[in-house]
């Protein structure tokens, strides 16, 4: 069982990397510039006391005691995706001086659906709506229409026998498309 101390750090005390890639080497650069900041490590002991800042091309983490887990807030953004900043990364500082892996499963991204995305959903929405009311009323329409013709045998010629036919390949595409919608 491990057992340690955690670090917590604030916001400002971490580096968070950014999508523009010359903001992310001012982060990086700011980072190794502040390891002169730090005190210099213990030459009188054969082991470490902390491990050294370092960056991991994500966040800057900051010096921390051996055997303890350091905890910096989640970046900002990566490659253009927007990440939680309430939630924390972590990454243990081994014994020996040496950083662990960072665990950066808590930093998720931050869904946001834009007005236009919303906006355009609801057209799609209505627009939708609209066909189906459309073609439910003429497959409707239709229906009665052929039964009127194919009902009453008055009405029979050629020419009501041509847009009977003419009227069931307009039921059979209405309702192929409500098939094909609802599917």
């Amino acid at each position: 069982m491990v057992t340690g101390s955690a670090m917590t750090f604030r916001y400002e005390d971490s580096v968070n990397s950014s999508t523009n890639p010359s903001s992310s080497f001012d982060k990086e650069l700011e980072c190794k510039l502040s390891q002169f900041s730090d005190p210099p490590p213990e030459s009188g002991s054969s082991s470490p006391q902390y491990c050294l800042r370092q960056w991991d091309s994500l966040l800057c983490w900051p010096p921390t005691k051996n055997g303890s887990l350091a905890i910096v807030p989640c970046f900002g953004e990566m490659n253009g995706i927007q990440y939680d900043t309430s939630q924390n990364a972590s990454k243990w500082c081994n014994s020996n001086g040496t950083w662990d892996i960072a665990n950066y499963s808590l930093c998720e991204i931050i869904e946001r659906v834009s007005q236009d995305d919303q906006y355009e959903a609801t057209g799609i929405e209505t627009t939708t709506m609209i066909y189906s009311v459309g073609y439910v009323l003429s497959l409707i329409v239709l229906l009665i229409a052929v039964w009127i013709f194919v009902y009453f045998k008055d009405l029979r010629c050629l020419r009501n026998k041509i847009h009977t036919n003419l009227m069931c390949t307009y039921i059979l595409a209405d309702f192929m498309w409500i098939v094909m919608k609802s599917w």
